[in-house]
């Protein structure tokens, strides 16, 4: 899954909140859930944390 846009950039908050919504919107076994979880806060943190996005 690609995060940025073609001009290399993140893609917006709103879209990786929705992903990481999607992600956690399904029920999973472990260790699948718990990848899921970690993945989907990896994307809020992306979404909300503007020194994240510059990396």
């Amino acid at each position: 899954m690609r995060l940025h846009t073609r001009g290399r950039t993140l893609l917006p908050p709103a879209e990786l909140l929705a992903l990481a919504d999607a992600i956690e919107s399904s029920r999973r076994a472990e260790p699948d859930a718990t990848r899921a979880a970690e993945t989907a806060a990896v994307l809020r943190h992306l979404a909300t944390d503007p020194i994240a996005r510059l990396g």
